[in-house]
C-alpha cells in the first residue's frame, strides 16, 4: 500500500529547496525555448528532407517532452509503502476537513479562572469545555455544525444578557494517493472518514437528546451505535499487523475516540442536565482530538 499526498492550494508550503528548484528551473526554460525556436526556423527549411523529419521526430519532441515531464514532477510528495504488490491499484483517498461552531462563553488569562466558569455552565447543560489557545483559556459552552444554528443560539443568549461570541474549530481536507488490492480501497475510504463520520453522528444525537428529550438510556444508544460503527469503519486499520508509524496518530486518534464514547455508552449519570453536558464535553473534545490528528498526520506523510 502506498500513500502519497497531493499538491493543493491547501497544501502546506514546499521547502526552500524545493521552491529553488523550480526558480531554476523557470529561468532556464525561455532559454531553452528560444533555443528550440531558433531549431524550429532551420527544421522549417529542412522539412521536406528526411533530415528535416528525423530532427523533429528524435530532437525537437524528446526536449519538448522533457519540458513537459518536469512540469510534472511532484516535488511535495512523500510516499509510504505498505504493500509491495505490484498488482496494486492507485485511488484518491481523503481524509475529510470539519468545521464546528462553538459558543464561546469567555475567555480568561487564569485557567483557574476558566475552569470555575467551565464548572458552572456544567450545572446548566453547557460543556464546560476550556480550550487552551495559547496563553489564554476558552470556555466553551457547546458545538454546531451549521453556522447559522450556531449564530440563532448565540444571538438569542445575547437578548437574554447573556454575554457570549462565537469561535470556530477546524481542520482542512487532505486527499492521498493510496496504491493498495483492489478490495481495500472502499474499506481504506471508509476508515479514512470514520472519525468525521463519528463526530458528526454526535453532534446529530446531541440535538436529538435536546430537542426531543430523550432519556439517559436513549442517549447511552446512540452513544453506543456511534461507536459501533467507528470500530467497523476502522477496522481496516486498527486490525493491520503491519501498520506503519507514520499511521500511529491514526490509532492513537481512534483509541481516544473509543475511550471517550464508551464512556457516555456506560455512564452512570443519573441526571439528564449532566448527562446533555457530558455529551456536549465530549463532543468539543473528539473535535479538538481530530483536529490534532489530521494536523498530525499531514506534517507526516
Amino acid at each position: 500500500m502506498e500513500y502519497k499526498r497531493h499538491k493543493s492550494s491547501r497544501r502546506r508550503r514546499k521547502r526552500y529547496s524545493s521552491s529553488r528548484r523550480h526558480t531554476t528551473q523557470a529561468s532556464k526554460t525561455p532559454k531553452v525555448i528560444f533555443s528550440l525556436l531558433l531549431m524550429g526556423g532551420v527544421i522549417y527549411m529542412l522539412s521536406a528532407s528526411t533530415v528535416g523529419t528525423y530532427l523533429a521526430e528524435n530532437l525537437v519532441a524528446p526536449i519538448f517532452d522533457a519540458l513537459k515531464s518536469n512540469d510534472d514532477i511532484d516535488d511535495d510528495a512523500i510516499k509510504v509503502s505498505l504493500s509491495s504488490n505490484k498488482n496494486s491499484v492507485t485511488s484518491d483517498i481523503t481524509l475529510p476537513g470539519t468545521t464546528l461552531y462553538t459558543l464561546q462563553m469567555g475567555i480568561y488569562s487564569s485557567q483557574e479562572n476558566a475552569s470555575k466558569k467551565a464548572e458552572t455552565l456544567k450545572t446548566q447543560g453547557g460543556a464546560g469545555y476550556v480550550l487552551q489557545d495559547g496563553d489564554k483559556f476558552r470556555v466553551l459552552s457547546a458545538g454546531y455544525t451549521s453556522n447559522d444554528d450556531a449564530k440563532t443560539v448565540k444571538d438569542r443568549l445575547m437578548a437574554d444578557g447573556i454575554d457570549c461570541a462565537l469561535f470556530t474549530l477546524s481542520a482542512e481536507e487532505y486527499t492521498f494517493k493510496i496504491s493498495t488490492d483492489k478490495e481495500n480501497t472502499s474499506s481504506l475510504s471508509l476508515a479514512f472518514s470514520a472519525f468525521k463520520t463519528a463526530q458528526d453522528s454526535l453532534s446529530n444525537a446531541i440535538l436529538d437528546f435536546d430537542i426531543k428529550s430523550q432519556s439517559i438510556s436513549e442517549g447511552q444508544t446512540e452513544c453506543n451505535s456511534i461507536l459501533e460503527k467507528l470500530k467497523s469503519d476502522i477496522n481496516i486499520i486498527t486490525s493491520s499487523t503491519d501498520l506503519p508509524s507514520t499511521l500511529g496518530c491514526m490509532t492513537d486518534c481512534y483509541g481516544e475516540y473509543e475511550e471517550q464514547l464508551s464512556l457516555l455508552s456506560s455512564s452512570s449519570c443519573t441526571d439528564r442536565t449532566a448527562f446533555a453536558s457530558k455529551m456536549k464535553h465530549t463532543q468539543l473534545h473528539l473535535a479538538k482530538t481530530y483536529i490534532d490528528f489530521s494536523k498530525s498526520l499531514s506534517a507526516t506523510l
